[in-house]
């Protein structure tokens, strides 16, 4: 199907309409700071912009900056924010919000792309005016990053606020998208986008096959394919994995867990939707001591995942216990040192192998940020890449499935994903089953 770039004259493109659909993700927050957010994942780059973006011609190109970092006398190296600048929620930014930013992703998914930047600071007499340590290249790769999204001080991840096209709001349990009249990149072409957090993998298709919906994640239908439906491919938001802490035995050692899921039969993992897998072994079992693979319980396809890591790996005496929890309370057995395996997604820092290299080396140990940053691990992919790492790839967080005539989607144009800003509904022809226009 066609996929528009955003570079579309608003003359030709059609505002307003509503899309709606739901996705087996958890929708509780979207922190662009989070390299294992979800939300951010899919949601991220409608919601928030960097001062930096890459650019396909000019390497790279202003966004929420007024200029690519420059060096100049006395002062070293700077960078100045747009001035007018504010929030979907009306909050107005300065430097003030840019260094404490840029201190927030350090402390989490940014420890490894934002090291190499050094102290920031706020000049003393331009409070539009950030000053940096580190050499103008280096400060304009780093800043644009994804994980190096501006948000407000005193920033909340489960009420996202940010420049982005869209606007951030909660309806019963939907993630609601509503354009964003003060977007500092420009607001999107559609008023609104409803998301519903999927209690398990099918309930998208269920609803798009019975037409309450005009997008199906995944796939055409639950039962069948929906009539009329078309497929699409935006490629991938994310790398889905599974991790080991250091207390899980053998199994942590780098490359160790990594040729485990490889050994994984590709059969047994084929309704999960994880793209390309190698064909595994059916004779692939656990042999470490019993242990539990834990999963976010409000993101039904992480969840799915460590089911079928427990029926595959499990034999008696060697058993793999499936089991859920929230987030934090994964991240705090995480950090507590229990034995434990657990399934996340992880978001590339920056597009190709580097950003997949330093988002895995992050999410494995941010502690070694600086030495992440200096020296990422290698490898051509993801596969590859975790065989340095206590972790291990099982595939992709994939934007496909079936859409209905009327709605066109759009590709990121440089980190990959899709571009929420740039989908629009046709028209003419562009209702739902039911003659509104109101679902993707």
């Amino acid at each position: 199907m066609s996929l528009p770039s955003r570079a579309f004259g608003l003359s030709r493109t059609p505002l307003g309409g509503k899309i709606a659909f739901a996705v087996p993700w958890s929708l509780s927050s979207v922190d662009p700071h989070d390299v294992a957010s979800p939300g951010a994942a899919l949601f991220g780059a409608a919601l928030f912009d960097t001062l930096v973006v890459p650019d396909a011609k000019l390497g790279f190109r202003p966004a929420l900056a007024e200029a690519l970092p420059a060096q100049e006398p006395q002062v070293g190296t700077v960078v100045r924010l747009r001035p007018g600048l504010r929030t979907a929620s009306g909050k107005a930014l300065d430097g003030r919000d840019v260094v404490a930013s840029i201190q927030r992703s350090r402390a989490m998914g940014g420890a490894a792309v934002l090291a190499q930047l050094g102290d920031v600071s706020v000049h003393p007499k331009e409070p539009l005016t950030v000053l940096l340590k580190v050499n103008p290249s280096i400060a304009t790769k780093a800043l644009s990053s994804p994980l190096a999204a501006l948000v407000p001080r005193g920033f909340d991840p489960t009420k996202p606020d940010g420049t982005g096209s869209f606007a951030a709001a909660r309806s019963g349990g939907a993630l609601v998208l509503r354009r964003n009249d003060r977007s500092a990149m420009g607001p999107a072409f559609l008023d609104e986008v409803s998301v519903q957090q999927a209690a398990d993998l099918q309930e998208s298709l269920r609803d798009f096959e019975a037409g309450r919906h005009d997008l199906g994640w995944l796939g055409l239908g639950l039962f069948g394919t929906r009539t009329g439906a078309q497929r699409f491919e935006l490629g991938s938001a994310g790398m889905l994995v599974v991790a080991a802490t250091r207390e899980a035995g053998s199994i942590s050692k780098p490359g160790a867990l990594q040729r485990l899921v490889d050994l994984l039969p590709r059969a047994r993992l084929a309704h999960l939707g994880l793209g390309a897998l190698p064909d595994g072994s059916d004779s692939v079992a656990w042999d470490e001591a019993p242990i539990d693979v834990y999963a976010d319980s409000s993101s039904a396809h992480l969840v799915e995942i460590a089911k079928a890591l427990a029926d595959i790996l499990s034999r008696p005496g060697h058993e793999v216990r499936a089991k859920r929890a929230s987030q934090s309370e994964i991240l705090s057995r995480r950090k507590r040192g229990e034995a434990m395996l657990s399934c996340h997604v992880v978001r590339p820092t920056f597009a190709g192998q580097v950003g997949m290299a330093t988002a895995l080396a992050t999410f494995d140990d941010p502690s070694r940020g600086s030495e992440i940053a200096a020296k990422p691990p290698k490898g051509g992919t993801p596969r590859e890449i975790a065989r340095e790492l206590r972790l291990g790839v099982l595939g992709d967080l994939r934007l496909s499935g079936g859409i209905m005539p009327g709605i066109q989607l759009a590709r990121a144009p440089a980190n990959g994903g899709w571009d929420l800003s740039a989908p629009f509904r046709k028209k003419a022809g562009g209702s739902g089953a039911d003659g509104s226009q109101h679902a993707v």
